[in-house]
């Protein structure tokens, strides 16, 4: 395994429960490889920590 910068945060993986077509979709929002890093963008956001601010939805319209 490569050597990692020491301030880098080490993740491990956390399961969470998301109904397959809220997943979808989120990953038609924000795209399949951006799904993740939202979900820790808002929890660092609900957490408060400093210069964290809630992501923005670009425009859209949610298929209903």
């Amino acid at each position: 395994m490569p050597d990692q910068p020491a301030d880098r945060h080490v993740r491990k993986r956390r399961p969470i429960g998301l109904d397959d077509e809220d997943w979808k979709e989120l990953g038609a929002v924000v795209g399949d490889k951006q799904r993740s890093e939202l979900v820790r963008q808002l929890v660092r956001a609900f957490l408060k920590r400093p210069g964290v601010k809630i992501p923005r939805r670009k425009d859209y319209e949610p298929s209903v």
